[in-house]
């Protein structure tokens, strides 16, 4: 038997519909959490693996680019394909992108709670990171990632009718964040798939949402 390795070839495009023109959610809160200190030296990794995601909306050789990352992407968007279309009363992917004033947001899915009919925004997450926070609290452990609320509070901003204004009764304030843990706890777990809801005040997505909207003209005005 001879066994020899070859090259691998695929797209992370394949299957995706290319993004409209505008300045991304994702590409904010990733400006966002670099200026303020959020990623350090130890997060490049995710540093890496969110510029990999960005450059590959716009067709660049991310595999040159980043090796690693792509890998990390592929893995997040099976993950993705396979459980999000199983998340319970979730329309998956059906309703395309969402904009306002030029800023853009793709989120996975819209939920209605069944009694309220209250919307919800479902954001799927796969990660190397440790599920694990030092005093086991899933409310600390998922507050540090900043990255994440941030972008279901947008995505709630952004399927808002109407103004982003704390007495308009069409704000969106409901998320649900399901993460898989591909390393689960790093003692011995394996594994771990958690769904955590997230309930923002209204003060919390118009706030986020003025952080977005200037980040975003700040962005514009170094281009």
């Amino acid at each position: 038997m001879n066994i020899k390795e070859v090259q691998a070839v695929f797209s992370l495009q394949y299957g995706s519909e290319p993004r409209s023109p505008g300045r991304h959610v994702s590409e904010i809160i990733r400006e966002l959490a670099v200026s303020r200190g959020i990623w350090s030296q130890d997060d490049q990794n995710d540093l890496d693996f969110t510029l990999a995601k960005y450059h590959a909306g716009r067709g660049e050789d991310i595999v040159r680019l980043y090796p690693a990352a792509i890998y990390r992407i592929a893995a997040g968007l099976a993950w993705e394909q396979f459980y999000g279309p199983q998340i319970p009363e979730i329309n998956f992917h059906g309703i395309g992108e969402l904009s306002k004033g030029g800023i853009i947001g793709t989120p996975d899915g819209l939920k209605i709670k069944p009694v309220t009919g209250a919307l919800v925004i479902p954001e799927i997450k796969f990660t190397f990171k440790s599920s694990r926070d030092d005093r086991e609290d899933p409310q600390e452990r998922i507050r540090k990632e900043y990255p994440w609320t941030a972008q279901i509070a947008s995505y709630c901003a952004l399927a808002t009718i109407g103004p982003i204004e704390v007495d308009n009764q069409n704000l969106v304030t409901d998320g649900e964040l399901h993460v898989f843990w591909a390393n689960g706890n790093y003692k011995g777990s394996g594994p771990q798939l958690r769904v955590y809801d997230i309930e923002f005040s209204r003060e919390e997505i118009v706030a986020n949402w003025i952080v977005i909207e200037a980040k975003s003209q700040e962005m514009d005005r170094e281009q």
